[in-house]
């Protein structure tokens, strides 16, 4: 089973850490994949170039095959209780985390973080429009490009949602004004 610090994602929240200090037990960005105990590991997606689009037919291996894939393909590794980890080049790239990884720090308001992190590169909204009558907002995002880190919040209630390294593609969200 994962430890899960709950100081450094708290610190990590609070602004008191960068994310080359972060680590959730041995999982660490530029670390190895390996270091991902199998036994967490609900699921492996794998990208593979030679298969156009989201065609590739992950289910067709099982999870030990699709390990053995990452030491030549890229991939996302998900961990139960809402870890995933962005495998490039067999090292950890990006991590998400939601669910038990930040249940005790769920309560920090969009106001909270924005006082901790200061002014945000981009403050994104995460929506769709259906048929143009139906219109829905999923997370509102704060985007701090240069300590490579996004935080995620509910619509709702503006409380923390998920965490996230990844670098995002702007086009696909609203830019708040």
């Amino acid at each position: 089973m994962i430890k899960i610090d709950k100081n450094k994602v708290r610190d990590l929240v609070e602004g008191n850490i960068s994310l080359n200090d972060f680590e959730i037990d041995s999982i660490k960005i530029d670390q190895n994949f390996r270091v991902i105990p199998k036994e967490e590991i609900n699921d492996i997606y794998i990208i593979n170039p030679e298969n156009e689009g989201y065609n590739f037919e992950n289910s067709d291996f099982t999870i030990a095959e699709r390990i053995e894939m990452l030491e030549k393909l890229n991939g996302h590794i998900h961990l139960a209780g809402g870890l995933t980890c962005r495998i490039e080049n067999k090292k950890i790239v990006d991590l998400r985390l939601s669910r038990k990884y930040i249940e005790f720090v769920k309560e920090y308001t969009k106001q909270q973080v924005f006082e901790y992190h200061g002014k945000p590169t981009f403050e994104l909204i995460d929506d769709m429009a259906f048929g143009g009558f139906d219109y829905s907002i999923g997370n509102y995002i704060l985007v701090y490009e240069t300590k490579r880190i996004s935080f995620y919040f509910d619509p709702n209630n503006l409380k923390l949602k998920e965490i996230n390294t990844n670098k995002l593609n702007y086009e696909c969200f609203t830019v708040e004004k």
